[in-house]
């Protein structure tokens, strides 16, 4: 008797154990998502990126903590296997670098090898969230944060700034992420989870949620993330649209997101206008390998891939890319993340990477898994253009997790956000 009574005491203060870390693993993912992109000192030159760092370098070690207690790290599920590989091959080329401590830590954009690993450790959290319902609360959080990160951007480009930058003017909306490309990053990234959850709920919350973050977008001028938007809006609203009951819903949509492009048009004489406009233009001096095509990314590209054949294997090492583009300019980045990991970490790298991310672009079988889908590839759509960025790279990772903890499971809807 008194042995299945201590049975019963240590089953019961296991249970406890149990639920007190899931409490604190979701504590840690709610920081990330909607603390973490606020994180800044603003007017200094390193506000958005460092303080970022070592938020994430502080979320990643707690994350690491309850992993361990919780005994929660599953490494024999399919992604890990080409993670793994990858880290292999980043490690090697961390440690040959020419400069270790760049390698390691990278210097004032804070991406060097650590990041990665903080953000697989994150991952990796996110993945033993074992409940459907727990999961989509967080992205519900993501989504209301990015509202608010692009309300503080289109009021920066209205010429509202309370947030001091080191360089960029009011023409320039960084928000609290530091550079507008990343607020397109970030925004392209978390819109279709706005509107999705509006399409299930059919809540103003989440429509006006839906219309400031393409706000956000907009505004930034990131050509790169415009691009990136089409295609997972597309699928998102389509898959909604197949049913008959949805199709109102997708039409108010579509007329909030036309009425937000046609309110923020007229501002600084077109701008906005003229710059959808120049697309065309910078496809055809792509398809022409014009150096000034994209910016003049097709000239950095160019130089990029001319270093890979004598580093093909290892790169030259994390954040140790330096290409002279004009007197006193240097891109250190080649505005691509496959090319990036390719120069500066190898081919064997980004076959790894590229093998671990197809794990996440597989049909979707619920309605759920059609939202992750719409997220990661928005991201990857915009990663061809942009780079990846410490204030929004470890959420990517984040969803990854989630992406991989849903399964085909699908939860009904609910969170204190509607």
């Amino acid at each position: 008797m008194m042995n299945a009574e201590k049975a019963d005491n240590s089953l019961q203060q296991a249970s406890r154990n149990a639920e007190k870390i899931d409490q604190r693993k979701t504590v840690v993912l709610l920081f990330m998502v909607t603390l973490y992109p606020l994180v800044a000192v603003p007017g200094s030159m390193t506000g958005f990126t460092l303080p970022k760092y070592v938020a994430l370098a502080l979320a990643a070690a707690a994350a690491l903590a309850l992993l361990i207690s919780g005994h929660s790290i599953e490494l024999g599920r399919r992604p890990f296997i080409p993670l793994g590989l990858f880290f292999i091959f980043a490690l090697i080329s961390t440690v040959l670098a020419p400069d270790p401590f760049t390698a390691w830590f990278g210097e004032y954009r804070c991406t060097g090898f650590c990041t990665y690993l903080f953000c697989a450790i994150l991952f990796s959290l996110a993945a033993d969230c074992g409940e459907p319902e727990q999961a989509l609360k967080i992205l519900k959080w993501m989504g209301a944060t990015a509202a608010l990160v692009s309300f503080i951007g289109v009021l920066q480009y209205l010429g509202f700034n309370f947030i001091s930058h080191y360089y960029h003017d009011r023409l320039h909306p960084y928000a609290t992420i530091g550079n507008r490309n990343f607020v397109g990053t970030y925004t392209v990234f978390i819109l279709p989870a706005a509107v999705f959850f509006y399409l299930r709920s059919r809540k103003a919350f989440w429509l006006g949620c839906a219309a400031l973050i393409y706000a956000g977008l907009l505004v930034t001028l990131t050509r790169g993330a415009w691009i990136a938007l089409p295609l997972p809006l597309l699928v998102l609203l389509y898959d909604f649209y197949r049913e008959p009951e949805n199709r109102k819903a997708v039409w108010i949509v579509c007329i909030i997101l036309l009425l937000t492009t046609g309110l923020l048009a007229p501002a600084h004489d077109w701008l906005l206008i003229r710059r959808a406009f120049s697309i065309p233009d910078q496809v055809v001096q792509a398809l022409e390998l014009a150096d000034s095509a994209g910016a003049g990314r097709l000239y950095i590209w160019k130089e990029a891939l001319k270093l890979i054949p004598a580093n093909w294997a290892f790169g030259i090492g994390p954040e140790h890319l330096a290409i002279p583009c004009s007197p006193g300019v240097v891109a250190d980045k080649t505005h691509n993340i496959y090319l990036e990991i390719a120069v500066t970490m190898g081919l064997f790298a980004l076959f790894s990477y590229l093998w671990f991310l197809s794990c996440f672009l597989r049909s979707w079988k619920d309605r759920n898994g059609l939202l992750f889908f719409t997220m990661i590839l928005a991201y990857l759509l915009q990663g061809f253009f942009n780079i990846d960025v410490v204030g929004v790279m470890p959420l990517f990772w984040i969803t990854l997790g989630l992406s991989l903890a849903q399964g085909s499971s699908s939860p009904k809807l609910s969170s204190p956000l509607g």
